[in-house]
């Protein structure tokens, strides 16, 4: 056979679109959509998400407030502009219609300890906020600050951003969340201008997030003995759903970028992969940015971009949906102990009245037509100055569906001059690079079927050149019958040949 054999991958880097797509490592990928690497370093494909049956909503999407578990059942608490909703069990029942809210948190009632729900009005609302649980009806609290932030911290409630004092904390009674005393609040650098965004409990202390600060307020049994003091004075949040803590470390949007926070130092995750602006998707948007954990993983929303990091890997990946959810909210609790990790999830638009949920796993009946897709480095193979002949390449792969690979030579660009352009209207041009020819590209498909198991795909196309890139194709549906879709490697047999004689080549 001719050519000798060049194995390229497998792909355990992830995708890196920051380098040259010359330069990247050979185990890193210029693209890889879809896909998520396995600690083996393979590609699988990507659960499904599933798109929930359409609710009245009216014409706006809801909000999902938090999640709550009573007597063994899971209940998610959500806002939309018809007042204060719940959903369990497929089902979706009104708590209130006398306010909206923007967070909640599960705490206890204020006299019986029982378990229930805080909701606070968010700023503006007419009616106070309450209390609710499945055993009691809605119960107003007067005192409830109207605010945009609530959590649960060594026996008191904490509240934060209202709109009358934007940059103070507000603190309720020990075991009491009914009562917040007048001078029961701090302030976080109201000298800055900015406003709190939001607020979480980490390392045993809140941590408080601005715009573009972050804030730690710890103490031992009193909010009245701990000092505020700055871990940050550049990286805040750039919005609501913008942080969480997985194990022991602290997760963060802020300007585009993601921030692991140990210890309170802060160091990037996303420096090989900065998010790209892709603004297609159908406007207005209600949550443009988002972070959320999923199982194993971070997920990064950046308007119509899905941004994907494995934990476990610590690489990044992309997803491509037509759903456009939201943040994802944890079911919590498994009745039985075993099963997948399920998440709900609203729209991220605004005019989107659906449910979306998707769970760590393949299931029978729940789908979603998907397209993997990778895109290689450009290789020159180590020898520049020569040409290379690809006779045949073929890739290492599990599926039932069938391969798309496409070969890319890279070649030189000749310029087009105007006067050749003269005659063109701008609807008949290609691309940049080719304005007046298709790109320079082989495509074979091969169709696989039969039942799922490792095989070997060839393309057998052959061409001349003296850098290559390659992309492949897979197809998934997202049920145990085709999935997960798995691609191990690239075998491709070159042949060298003449060396370049041009000064560019």
């Amino acid at each position: 056979m001719p050519g000798e054999p060049v194995r390229l991958g497998p792909f355990a880097g992830g995708m890196n679109t920051w380098s040259d797509p010359a330069a990247l490592q050979d185990t890193e990928l210029l693209d890889c959509v879809n896909f998520e690497v396995d600690l083996d370093g393979s590609l699988f494909s990507r659960p499904p998400i599933r798109k929930g049956s359409l609710e009245d909503w009216g014409d706006t999407n809801f909000r999902i407030l938090t999640t709550a578990f009573f007597n063994n059942q899971n209940y998610y608490i959500l806002s939309h502009s018809t007042g204060i909703w719940y959903y369990s069990q497929g089902g979706w029942t009104l708590i209130t219609n006398t306010i909206q809210a923007t967070t909640a948190v599960q705490w206890k009632e204020p006299t019986t300890g029982a378990s229930c729900v805080y909701i606070p009005a968010r700023p503006g609302e007419a009616n106070p906020g309450g209390y609710w649980s499945p055993s009691r009806a809605w119960t107003t609290i007067p005192n409830l600050p109207k605010c945009t932030s609530i959590l649960t911290h060594k026996d008191r409630l904490y509240c934060a951003g209202m709109s009358a004092t934007p940059s103070v904390v507000q603190f309720s009674d020990p075991l009491n969340g009914s009562i917040f005393g007048a001078n029961s609040n701090f302030n976080v650098n109201i000298s800055d201008g900015e406003v709190i965004i939001d607020m979480i409990v980490f390392n045993d202390a809140i941590t408080i997030f601005k715009n573009n600060a972050t804030y730690v307020f710890p103490f031992d049994t009193s909010p009245t003995t701990g000092v505020i003091r700055r871990i940050s004075g550049t990286i805040g949040v750039s919005g609501k759903d913008c942080c969480f803590i997985y194990e022991t470390s602290l997760y963060l949007l802020h300007d585009n970028n993601i921030y692991e926070v140990m210890n309170y130092d802060f160091s990037r995750l996303n420096t090989k992969v900065p998010f790209e602006y892709d603004s297609t998707a159908p406007a207005p948007y209600a949550t443009p940015f988002f972070i959320s954990q999923f199982g194993d993983r971070l997920i990064a929303r950046y308007y119509n971009r899905i941004y994907v990091f494995g934990f476990r890997t610590r690489t990044w990946t992309r997803w491509e949906s037509a759903h456009y959810f939201g943040p994802l909210w944890k079911e919590l609790g498994l009745p039985t102990g075993i099963g997948y990790e399920k998440y709900m999830a609203p729209s991220c638009l605004t005019t989107d009245r659906y449910a979306y949920f998707i769970q760590d796993g393949y299931e029978t009946g729940v789908s979603e037509e998907m397209t993997c897709r990778i895109a290689t480095k450009i290789y020159d193979l180590a020898i520049s100055a020569k040409y290379k002949r690809l006779f045949w390449w073929g890739c290492d792969i599990n599926t039932v569906r069938n391969v798309k690979g496409t070969v890319i030579p890279i070649t030189s660009v000749y310029r087009i001059t105007w006067d050749q352009l003269a005659t063109y209207k701008w609807s008949d041009l290609k691309t940049w690079d080719y304005p007046l020819v298709e790109p320079p590209s082989l495509e074979d498909i091969v169709v696989v079927g039969g039942g799922s198991y490792r095989r070997f795909i060839k393309f057998l196309k052959a061409i001349r050149f003296r850098q290559v890139q390659f992309e492949v194709e897979m197809y998934s549906s997202g049920e145990p019958i085709d999935s997960p879709a798995r691609f191990f490697n690239i075998t491709a047999f070159i042949g060298t040949r003449e060396t370049v004689v041009k000064k560019v080549s």
